[in-house]
């Protein structure tokens, strides 16, 4: 038990030493988020230096309205392409340079303090040594890693460190919970679900699976060889917190939808241009920019539907048509299919070819296989629930991962899902005792 500890604490420390660290060395060199700013930089400088990227025009829409202002017409692409959750957030790190704050400082600490309850919770659910020591050699990896660089340095306006940050937390409180979740946690946890989607809206389609699972597994408990009070109980709880995260986005869509002409009811519009990048002709704006992330995928493996659909004129077509004859054509062409994304896929997962990374990598690629093997093994009742919980958000990412371009970025949530899946799994003498009083 001593060990335990001992290891629980270096693990909080040697990751707060490593990336405060590596953020004091970003500051002393003036190179915050890769772009040469000196770390005293105030939110307008570091705006006018992203441009035009995702986080530069959030941080945009920040500035905007932490001055209590309006926002202009040529920003509504902005609110419309992206949800605003991190821009909610820039807004007091903003009102906190006037203080003599810099939104480099207050921006890193706040993700920092973050990860630490995310794994201060992760590791106060493990309770057997071995997991525990492989979980800390992870934790090191990690933080050589290009996701670690990403998140706290050259992302660090992105959303990932945030949403992902806030995803990893309310579905440890989820876990943690289990089964005795209460209803008012279950808000609780909701809240932080949903503020995580309104942040990285990526996983808003997970959400509305899980609800739809859930309810269906709450039909079948009722049924009447599944009558155990306790299981519903825990089910309806954990519907509870899947809608309460959904609801919580409901305003944003009415206010994005009426005020800032967003056509749609969705968070983001950025899924409607993924259609016309599969099939993006060879010298397109678009090929020539996202073409060697793999994006028009389309056109190389089906040429002649390519040239078919950009005689007619490609935005002639829906993005949801456009999409469809993708598949159509991975499903005629498979090897080139998978050429074309194993080509890309791989080149972007192991991005970094630093041998910290490399191994950082190959480790996940081990644990997924640990998850499957647990999930065909596992004869726990909570096990199976803690994997139906993630199982949405392996679907949505993993889909996305067939279909869009790749950025090294994009391989996070999968790794971060198979970290959240290790937690739960790894406390199976606790889940099987835990079972025994669900069923009795």
């Amino acid at each position: 038990m001593r060990q335990a500890n001992i290891i629980k604490v270096l693990y909080l420390l040697i990751f707060n030493v490593i990336t405060l660290y590596q953020i004091y060395l970003q500051a002393r060199n003036n190179n915050i988020v890769s772009l040469n700013l000196t770390p005293y930089s105030n939110a307008g400088e570091i705006t006018s230096k992203m441009g035009i990227s995702d986080a530069g025009l959030l941080l945009n829409v920040a500035l905007t309205w932490s001055s209590f202002s309006n926002l202009q017409v040529e920003q509504f692409f902005t609110v419309n392409f992206w949800s605003p959750g991190i821009s909610l957030i820039e807004i007091p790190l903003i009102w906190l340079e006037s203080l003599g704050i810099p939104i480099f400082f207050s921006m890193s600490f706040l993700t920092l303090f973050l990860w630490n309850i995310v794994f201060s919770v992760h590791i106060n659910m493990i309770e057997k040594r071995l997991p525990l020591l492989v979980s800390f050699i992870s934790l090191i990896l990690f933080s050589f890693s290009y996701d670690h660089y990403w998140i706290f340095n050259a992302g660090l306006f992105h959303t990932e460190g945030i949403g992902y940050g806030l995803l990893s937390l309310a579905l440890l409180l989820t876990f943690k919970n289990l089964p005795n979740l209460k209803y008012f946690k279950s808000v609780l946890i909701g809240l932080i679900l949903g503020f995580s989607i309104l942040v990285r809206y990526s996983n808003e389609w997970a959400i509305i699976i899980a609800i739809a699972f859930f309810i269906l597994l709450l039909f079948i408990s009722n049924m009447k060889t599944f009558e155990i009070v306790n299981k519903r109980k825990m089910i309806t709880s954990i519907i509870l917190i899947f809608t309460t995260s959904f609801v919580v986005t409901v305003p944003w869509r009415i206010i994005n939808h009426e005020f800032y002409s967003m056509s749609t009811w969705k968070l983001s519009a950025a899924s409607n241009e993924l259609g016309y990048m599969i099939w993006a002709p060879e010298g397109s704006d678009s090929e020539n920019f996202w073409g060697e992330t793999g994006s028009n995928w389309g056109c190389r493996i089906d040429q002649i539907k390519c040239e078919a659909l950009n005689s007619s004129n490609l935005r002639s077509f829906s993005n949801t048509y456009l999409i469809k004859e993708g598949f159509s054509s991975a499903g005629t062409s498979p090897i080139s299919y998978l050429q074309q994304r194993l080509k890309y896929g791989l080149i972007f997962y192991f991005y970094d070819k630093d041998i910290l990374n490399l191994f950082y990598g190959f480790l996940f690629i081990f644990f997924f296989l640990i998850i499957v093997k647990k999930v065909f093994t596992s004869n726990t009742y909570l096990n199976n629930i803690a994997i139906l919980i993630l199982l949405p958000f392996f679907i949505v990412n993993f889909f996305y991962l067939t279909l869009i371009h790749f950025e090294a970025r994009y391989f996070f949530p999968i790794k971060l899902l198979i970290f959240l899946s290790l937690t739960f799994l790894y406390r199976s003498k606790t889940n099987k005792s835990i079972d025994n009083n669900i069923i009795s």
